[in-house]
């Protein structure tokens, strides 16, 4: 049984969130949308948090000298593995995010009594698994090593100004990002940039399946050509605070993506046709990790239980939008003792 004293709490590192953003703009299109989200910019926010939770994870480990390994980290491109691995165990981190501005979330937590004082609190919250990697298929799939969930809950702003976050365009054509029909597309070639304000831009792509390129390039009124020929892009980041209009053409394909100098992403009344897409600004504003306590696999399969989808029962969120298994946070091992398992 854990309380709030075996918690490692840590405050969110700017370095761990330049981490998860650097890693979310060449992953997005890669991670399983498992919620559906259709604005592409809240699935940033998901794999940056989730990055933060792994490098407090890490911090975690290295504060109590327990040596870890990196074997199972996943590539960009792949699907996850496993995020770490101690004692030949592989450590699966299962992020909870408490997000400041989401006000359904935190009228709940309020309501329930985990707010003001959400750390002496955290006692009261689910550790979630989704059903779906809960399956003995998944189970089988993490390099033969034994499961140990790792359960952190980030507890932070996701609404960043463009003077905090780190400023960038999504591309939203599949045909950029050679997903779906496109799959099969041609190559866009050289890339022709040009901004009548002028700017840094890092352009984020690949040149050939999974062969990440990023390059960085002065757009300016002349226009300027990238010395990579892509494949795919993936997104653009604005060097600089100030938002820029830019023109990017493609060599082959007759492909132009056209952004106005303004930020903004937005959807019709009818919540499918995009309206809006220039330059969004992201990342995690301050807050704090904090590292609870884990669960082996075999224990979660013995004590856990079913969440379905929709359920009212987890006080962290306002529901579930997905199925989970999961236990409360009492039934957790206290997190010092990872190293014994």
């Amino acid at each position: 049984m854990i309380t709030q004293a075996d918690f490692e709490v840590l405050p969110v590192r700017k370095e761990w969130t330049n981490i998860g953003v650097d890693y979310a703009l060449r992953s997005w299109t890669q991670t399983f949308n498992r919620l559906g989200k259709k604005n592409i910019y809240s699935r940033l926010s998901k794999i940056i948090v989730g990055v933060v939770a792994e490098q407090a994870t890490r911090a975690a480990l290295e504060s109590y000298k327990i040596e870890f390994d990196s074997a199972g980290a996943t590539k960009w491109y792949a699907i996850d593995r496993y995020d770490m691995g101690v004692r030949g165990k592989a450590i699966d981190i299962k992020s909870i995010f408490v997000d400041r501005d989401n006000r359904l979330q935190i009228r709940k937590l309020a309501r329930v009594g985990c707010l003001p004082d959400l750390q002496n609190n955290l006692i009261k919250f689910t550790a979630l698994v989704p059903a779906d990697q809960f399956n003995s298929v998944s189970a089988k799939n993490r390099a033969g090593r034994e499961k140990i969930y790792v359960f952190p809950v980030v507890d932070a702003h996701s609404v960043v100004s463009p003077s905090v976050g780190r400023n960038c365009h999504l591309m939203w054509d599949y045909r950029w990002l050679k997903k779906a029909e496109e799959k099969d597309s041609v190559k866009l070639g050289k890339l022709r940039v040009k901004s009548q304000r002028g700017g840094r831009i890092r352009l984020i792509g690949t040149t050939g399946k999974n062969d990440l390129v990023v390059e960085d390039v002065m757009a300016d009124k002349g226009g300027r050509e990238t010395k990579n020929s892509f494949w795919q892009l993936f997104a653009i980041e604005l060097i600089g605070k100030q938002p820029i209009d830019l023109v990017v053409k493609t060599e082959f394909g007759r492909l132009t993506e056209k952004i106005q100098a303004k930020f903004g992403f937005e959807f019709g009344s009818d919540g499918e046709h995009l309206l809006q897409n220039d330059w969004m600004s992201v990342g995690l504003g301050s807050g704090t990790v904090y590292v609870c306590g884990f669960a082996t696999d075999r224990t979660l399969r013995v004590k856990g239980r079913s969440y379905p989808r929709y359920s009212k029962d987890v006080l962290q969120y306002p529901d579930t939008l997905i199925s989970n298994w999961g236990l409360s946070f009492q039934e957790l091992s206290p997190w010092p003792k990872i190293s014994s398992v």
